[in-house]
């Protein structure tokens, strides 16, 4: 089985060469400044999918989505959360 997944990992190299070459030459330098490469086209090289981001809220934030139906009160708490656990992010940083 290992050898078969080399070939295929091999055609998908030759694969992803063709078409990183094709999509640069069709690539506009002005929209897209970062020429592509063959990891944008290698399905078996693509980069692994960061962990979504928790954010952590209270119990009132159920209320406002559940009982209230008031989505505006709500998106106002998760900002808040964002910029209270980015902030925490950014000192954890300044200290080590």
């Amino acid at each position: 089985m290992i050898m078969a997944e080399e070939a295929q990992f091999e055609r998908w190299n030759h694969t992803a060469a063709i078409l990183s070459f094709h999509a640069n030459l069709n690539r506009d330098p002005k929209k897209k400044r970062r020429p592509f490469s063959m990891k944008d086209f290698h399905p078996m090289k693509q980069k692994k999918q960061e962990k979504p981001r928790v954010i952590k809220v209270g119990i009132e934030a159920l209320k406002h989505l559940y009982v209230d139906r008031d989505h505006k009160s709500l998106n106002k708490m998760i900002g808040e959360a964002v910029k209270k656990q980015d902030k925490e992010e950014e000192s954890k940083k300044v200290k080590v």
